[in-house]
Formats: structure tokens, sequence, C-alpha cells
């Protein structure tokens, strides 16, 4: 098992805080002042190759697909009109339109609905881990076709055998394609075994502490609230307790410890969790452990993940850093890529999962919207809405193909055609009309089985 630390300060990945601290919080973006202006269907760019899938007829006429989100959804958008078949908010006092604040949740039924506009909508509004599996099993019950899941959840185990993981694995068997984001912690995350020293605080390659830096331009400072979890793997022969603690620092005196984490969950994966609203000011986190003897004994068998949705690290290991339900088995894993510079977004999750899978399945344009609807910018996230559009073009032409043959479809008619997938992209990038062709070509599938195993 592994540690994950994850930083939360503004918008990263899908990134919204449910009020109660619990293990499998799942993250979506945070409210801001614009987020009750409705989503303009309007700005989204369908993708040209998207286009010739619909002018051959191919629009996902009797496919259902669910969408899962934290933020809710708004049904009178225009672009819903007449695709919307069912509706459930899951959670004491749930919205589904969440009292207006519903961009991302909108924004991502719109870009499916734009992607495989003659595709029935079954719209899901969760609240944590608990209801996120209760709305799983409901779309199963709709007859979903494919469900995407648009969060990422954080304080879970990143190998498969989670909660939310597992109910993504029985879904898939009952025969829904489940999508999901890789999540957007690449430039803010690091992984690796513990190295202890002689102040009982973990050695990063350069330094004991790895400095916060916002996601976007130069600026060293970081002011806003953060979120920080950090998970490791336990021993009974060496038990070990770690712990974060974030310092300012301060030029002309000592640096001071402005917040420290408290204990979420004990057990063989442990868990810790660190929330604060910090000045503006230079910033920096450390991991720290109790006994030296113990953790010198245990560092051979101790790692740790250090992660952030809201910020990049100054010290970062990209690989590893996807996010659950990503890790699930039988689950389509979507990264983001840049269109403009024909690359991986720096930001997207990669793989391995910690149990060495590659992680990644496929990548998917992220910015497709001319004017997007938020302030921050699209994510994996819309990467994943659009493969989810996809997925139900393929299931149009072939509706009675299994998950796993709607995946190969979407694996081998990526754009790369690369046979062996890695863990920054995957097989390459979705290609719509090489999708669809393919699932025509090889109609009846094979073996029905993917290339990947899910990752």
């Amino acid at each position: 098992m592994v540690a994950i630390l994850v930083v939360t300060a503004g918008f990263a990945w899908v990134s919204l805080s449910n009020p109660h601290t619990v293990a499998g919080e799942l993250r979506g973006p945070k409210a801001g002042p614009a987020d009750t202006v409705p989503v303009d269907s309007d700005t989204f760019d369908v993708p040209t190759g998207v286009e010739h899938v619909h002018e051959r007829g191919v629009t996902g006429e009797g496919v259902t697909v669910g969408i899962v989100d934290v933020t809710g959804f708004d049904t009178d958008n225009p672009a819903l009109d007449g695709r919307v078949s069912a509706t459930k908010a899951f959670g004491k006092g749930s919205r589904l339109d969440n009292g207006g604040v519903n961009h991302h949740g909108t924004a991502a039924a719109v870009t499916i609905a734009k992607t495989a506009p003659d595709a029935d909508l079954a719209l899901a509004k969760v609240d944590s881990a608990t209801t996120t599996r209760k709305a799983i099993q409901w779309l199963s019950r709709q007859n979903a076709d494919v469900i995407v899941l648009q969060f990422s959840a954080l304080g879970v185990s990143d190998d498969g055998r989670s909660g939310i993981s597992q109910a993504v694995t029985r879904a898939s068997e009952q025969g829904a394609v489940v999508v999901a984001p890789t999540g957007n912690l690449a430039q803010g995350h690091w992984e690796g075994q513990l190295r202890p020293t002689a102040r009982s605080r973990h050695q990063f390659p350069n330094s004991t502490a790895v400095r916060l830096k916002p996601l976007r331009g130069e600026r060293v400072e970081t002011a806003g609230p953060i979120d920080l979890w950090l998970t490791w793997n336990t021993t009974s022969s060496y038990p070990i307790d770690l712990s974060l603690t974030v310092y300012r620092h301060r030029p002309t005196t000592f640096d001071k410890a402005v917040a420290t984490s408290e204990s979420v969950r004990d057990g063989s994966v442990a868990v810790e969790r660190l929330r604060a609203t910090l000045q503006s000011g230079v910033h920096y986190v450390v991991v720290d452990y109790g006994d030296s003897a113990s953790a010198s004994a245990a560092a051979a068998s101790v790692t740790f993940e250090v992660s952030s949705p809201t910020n990049r690290f100054n010290q970062t290991r990209e690989n590893g850093s996807i996010t659950a339900p990503a890790t699930a088995r039988n689950v389509v894993s979507v990264g983001a890529y840049n269109q403009s510079t024909n690359e991986v977004e720096p930001y997207s999750g990669r793989g391995p999962t910690a149990d060495g899978r590659v992680g990644v399945d496929v990548v998917a344009p992220a910015e497709l919207w001319t004017v997007w609807p938020r302030t921050e910018k699209p994510g994996t996230s819309t990467a994943a809405a659009y493969t989810g559009g996809v997925a139900a073009l393929v299931f149009d032409v072939v509706p009675e193909a299994t998950p796993a043959e709607v995946e190969r479809s979407l694996e081998l008619g990526a754009a790369s055609k690369t046979q062996t997938p890695t863990v920054r992209s995957g097989y390459g990038v979705v290609d719509p009309v090489a999708s669809v062709e393919l699932a025509i070509r090889e109609r009846p599938f094979g073996d029905g089985e993917s290339n990947t195993d899910s990752q």
C-alpha cells in the first residue's frame, strides 16, 4: 500500500469538499461566485471526428449513459432537453440542482449530450463514498450502458480494493462500461519509500520538505484553504505513525508551524488529514514520524504517496498519481490530452496503480469548450465525460457488446495505435471514428477481453 497526501487550495481536479471528515471523501470543484450562472451549451466545441460519426447516423440512440457527480445538475439546460430519463439525489437533504451550484455536473452532462446527442441520460448527485456506491447500484438498475464517474476519491486504496472501486467492478460485471478520470495530480505528486533522518523527518531527494506552489503561474506564495491527506502502509512488526506539518517560511526568524494533521483511520492502511487556511506566503509541508529507532527499522517496508489536487510541488514524481476510482479493475480510466501541443496535459494522473497495473487506458481532449463555464480550467473529468460519450457511440453500433469489448474498441481505436500501453497515455488519444469503425468491423467480437484488464 501507499500513502496519499492531498493538498486542496483551489482547483486542479474534481474538488468539492464534503463537510464530513471521512476516508474516501469525494472531491469536486470548489464553488465560486460565478457558479450559479447557467452553463452555455453553445460554447461546447464538438470535435470533428464526432461530427463525422454523427453524419453516419451514429448518435447514441438506444443507449443510456449514467453520470455521477458531487455538484449536481441543471436539468433545464437546453442541451439536456428531452435527454434526461432518470434523476436521483443521494444523501440527506441533497438536491439534484445543488442550489444552482452545479457547473461541473452540468458541463459533464452537456459534454456527453453533445457527443452522443440521442443517448438517454440518468443523472445521480452524490455527497460521499457511501452514496456513490448506492448511486452506481441505482444506475445499474436503470440499465445504464455507460456510467461516467466525475470525481476522485481521497484517502482510499489505489490498488482497486476500495469500496468505490469494488462497486465499479460489480457494475462492469453487470454489463455497464464504467469510465473514470485519472485525476489531475501529476504536477503535485510524490511517492516513495520512507527515508528516516536524525530529525525524525522523511528525507525527500532534495530536502526534508516539499514546497507548495500555485497550480498556475510562477508565484512562489500560496494562500487560502488547504486540504492535506496522508496515507501509508503499516506493518505488524514495525508499526509507525506518520503525520503532516505545514510550515510558513519567515526570512528573519524561525519558520512557523501553522497546521498539523489528525488521524482519520488506523489499520494496515493509515490515513491522516490536515485542513487549514493559509495567509499569503511561502509554505512547505513535511512528513514526520514518532520513534526514530522504529522508523529506521521499518523504513524498508514503509512507502507513502504525496499528492495535491490544487497545488504543484517543487519535488514531484508523476508516476503513480492516478486516483480512485480510476484505479478500479474493469474501468476505462481516462487522462487529459492537449490538442494544441499534442501532449498529455502535465497535470493528468499517471499510472501505475499500487498493485502494478498500467493504470491509464486512454487519454482524451480536456479543453472542448470555447468558453469554459468556470474560472478554473477543465481537467480529466471533461476528458472522461467525452470518452463516455464516445463509448455510447460504440454501443450504438454494437448494442450486444460487452463492457470489455467496448473498452477494446476505445483502446485499439486510439490514435497512437500502440500495442503496448504506457502509464502516461495508455493506448493513446480516443478516436471516435476509428473506435466505431473497429467495433463494426470486429462484430461479433472475439474473446471479449480488453487488452489491459482495465489497467
